[in-house]
């Protein structure tokens, strides 16, 4: 909790410390904020999505991949925040090629130091793509098939509306 708490008041001071500058590069803090994340998600999802939906990616990979990840995340922030001529590639599809990056880390390094499972971490990890399927889930609009079927849905509509 100590721990915790510390992170959190650093990075608020780095936060204000920071946020002069972001006004210059960015038309207003919510494209900084997003310009962000995108730089910092993209391995964090990595390891989520390879972590739970294979049964192969090893702790080693997935810490490896974190650090290589969220250096490269940096760089890639930095190229964006000092406008970088030979970098032409926006902060959305920067977040999409690092997470192609970051999987292919994964998955490589995981190949490479394979996991040990217990029987804990067994229990985690699903046993095949499918499993998650086979649940019958909640009745009605709280049943997760039904809930991913609106959200594609709305999604391919928005798609079709702006582009």
């Amino acid at each position: 909790m100590t721990i915790g708490r510390v992170v959190t008041f650093v990075a608020m001071v780095c936060a204000i410390l920071w946020s002069p500058l972001l006004g210059t590069k960015f038309n207003t803090l919510a494209q900084a904020a997003a310009t962000m994340i995108c730089c910092i998600a993209p391995p964090i999802t990595t390891i989520f999505l390879w972590g739970v939906f294979w049964r192969k990616a090893s702790a080693i990979a997935a810490g490896c991949t974190m650090w290589i990840g969220g250096l490269l995340g940096l760089i890639v922030f930095l190229m964006l925040f000092f406008e970088v001529e030979w970098w032409p590639i926006g902060f959305m599809m920067g977040a999409f090629y690092l997470f192609v990056v970051c999987s292919i880390l994964l998955v490589v390094l995981s190949l490479i130091f394979p996991q040990a499972h217990t029987t804990e971490s067994k229990s985690l990890v699903w046993s095949s793509f499918w499993e998650p399927l086979r649940s019958p889930g909640w009745p009605g609009l709280a049943n997760y098939r039904v809930v991913a079927g609106i959200l594609c849905v709305v999604m391919v509509g928005l798609y079709i509306y702006f582009s």
